[in-house]
Order: structure tokens, then C-alpha cells, then sequence
């Protein structure tokens, strides 16, 4: 069988916390796949990249956001040097000698960017997926987990999530939103309340794109970590990408019983996890309240997802 069977690029996302990290790194081992992580982040993605979630003005030939994704596409594209909480050696090593991510891209696009697929990981590309889909020959990948789960995460790492880029989408938010209006403009908003609007957001939004495009498959996390070599072969089958024997040995070693439960010294990325167990373990954390005020903001978006005894 060939490594590759399509040529279609590929987009993974999903809101921020929901695996598309994990899912991309295990697809980007595979021959012949370009991976570009998070182009469209604005503290470290591709140079003219400004705001979190950014849309595409349909009518404007000169939309930014159109002429960076045929710059990603053509290898005209290039990564920030420098992101803002790096220290100042990593910085200074940065400015002089570029970062990891441009160094792999530029490359890529010297050695054989004819015959190589993008496979694009970007939370921050979810509203673009439609136009990456019709116009750049991409199917799109969107995963979803639990709210309660994505919570954990956010209180784990300190996250926080600031609104105003989303605030200015004002169509959207009215078309689509109309009811979370008042919420997404509270000035001071807990991490549940933060939590909860981005979720409904983003994952709305996502499925309603998803019902109109071919091309496109959603993942529950939760079904990916309960049982991953199962889940990883039906992605792999979608992107027609042949899952060979040392991609299952690694998905085995970085998901069975003997691995932590938590990722180690509180790392961001930490993809070595019982995952079984990391399923349920946001039940531990979040409380019955918080719980209770979470579901009623992504109600009844979440139900497309998550029944009753997903909460309990």
C-alpha cells in the first residue's frame, strides 16, 4: 500500500485543549507531511497574523486573511521570530538564527513542495475552515471534548481567554449568538463563564460548517483516548494516510496503563498519559457548581456531544 493516498492538505482543529496537538503530532509522522502548527496564532503563528479567530471577508479580493493562507499554501509564509513570553537567550537565539518552525517550512518548500501535503494543527483557523475546504483542497478535522475537561485544562495551565478579537465578528455574533451577547460583553467574567462562551462558539460554529462541507470529520477526544488505535485508524483511513506499524507502536507507548495520569512538571504538551484514566479526571477537579454553570451556557450545543451521565 502507498504512505500517501490523497493529496488533499489537511486541517485539524477544535477549540484550544481539545487534542488537536496530540491528534497532529501523531498524523504528522507519516512520509510526506508538512506540519505546520498554529499559523494563525497571533503571539507566534505566521507574520500578519494579529487576532485569535479570525474570519474571511468573502467580498474583499485583498482580505488579508486570504492572502496568508496563498502564502502558507505557496511557501511565501513565514513564522514570528520571536514570541513575546519566550526568555531573552531564546529570544536573542531566535533573532539570529530563526525558530524550529520556519527552519522546517522553509525546507520543505525547498526539497519537494510538490509532492508534500499540508497538514495544518490551528484552534485559531476554526472560522477559516470553510474557505480552506472550498479553495485550498484541504479536509478539515475538528475535535471535540467534554467542556468540563477543556475547564480542567484552562485552571491547570492559568489560562485565561480575552474575547475582544471575537467581540468584533459582529455578523456572526448576531446570526448565531444572539443570546450570548450580553455574556461574551461582561466586562469581568469568571474562567467557567470564559470557558463555557468559547466553547459554544467555536464548537457551533464548527458543526454548522461541518453540515455544509464534505471532507470533513469531528473526533470526540473522549473516544480517541478511551480508545486510540482504534480512533487514530479511522483518521488515518479518512486523510488516506497509511497507519504503518511504528505510528501503532508509538500510539501505544504514548497512551497505555504504565504512562502518568498527569502530565509531568505541569507541562503544556505532555502526550505520554493514561489516557483511560485522563478521560474522567476532570471529574476530581471541577465541582458539581461549576459544572451545573458551565452546562447551562453550552446547552444545547453540547448535547449534540454529551448526554446526561457525561456530567454526573
Amino acid at each position: 500500500m502507498s504512505e500517501i493516498i490523497n493529496k488533499k492538505h489537511i486541517l485539524v482543529t477544535g477549540i484550544q485543549r481539545s487534542g488537536t496537538t496530540f491528534t497532529s503530532t501523531i498524523l504528522g509522522r507519516a512520509p510526506l507531511i508538512i506540519y505546520l502548527p498554529e499559523p494563525f496564532n497571533p503571539d507566534y503563528g505566521i507574520e500578519g497574523t494579529s487576532k485569535h479567530f479570525p474570519i474571511i471577508d468573502m467580498q474583499n479580493l485583498n482580505d488579508r486573511n486570504k492572502l496568508l493562507l496563498k502564502d502558507i499554501f505557496t511557501f511565501k509564509a513565514r513564522y514570528k521570530k520571536i514570541y513575546t513570553r519566550d526568555s531573552i537567550p531564546k529570544k536573542v537565539i531566535k533573532y539570529i538564527f530563526s525558530n524550529r518552525a520556519n527552519i522546517r517550512y522553509r525546507l520543505n518548500g525547498i526539497i519537494s513542495k510538490n509532492n508534500q501535503r499540508f497538514l495544518i494543527k490551528d484552534p485559531d483557523a476554526a472560522f477559516l475552515s470553510e474557505y480552506m475546504v472550498k479553495k485550498h483542497n484541504c479536509q478539515a478535522l475538528s475535535m471535540v471534548r467534554h467542556p468540563c475537561a477543556v475547564l480542567c485544562s484552562f485552571q491547570r495551565l492559568g489560562w485565561a481567554f480575552d474575547f475582544t478579537d471575537i467581540m468584533e465578528n459582529i455578523a456572526m455574533l448576531e446570526e448565531h449568538f444572539l443570546e450570548y451577547i450580553p455574556l461574551i460583553q461582561k466586562d469581568s467574567k469568571t474562567i467557567v463563564e470564559q470557558v463555557g462562551l468559547l466553547w459554544v462558539i467555536v464548537n457551533k460554529m464548527l458543526n454548522i460548517i461541518s453540515q455544509r462541507n464534505n471532507n470533513w470529520m469531528a473526533v470526540i477526544h473522549e473516544n480517541l483516548y478511551r480508545e486510540p488505535e482504534k480512533t487514530f485508524q479511522n483518521i488515518f483511513d479518512w486523510a488516506g494516510i497509511h497507519l504503518t506499524e511504528n505510528i501503532r507502536i508509538e500510539i501505544n507507548r504514548k497512551t497505555n496503563s504504565n504512562n502518568p495520569i498527569l502530565a509531568q512538571n505541569n507541562k503544556l504538551h505532555d502526550f505520554s498519559r493514561d489516557t483511560v484514566k485522563l478521560v474522567d479526571y476532570w471529574k476530581k477537579e471541577i465541582c458539581i457548581t461549576d459544572r451545573n454553570m458551565l452546562r447551562g451556557i453550552v446547552e444545547p450545543v453540547s448535547s449534540l456531544y454529551y448526554n446526561d451521565t457525561t456530567w454526573a
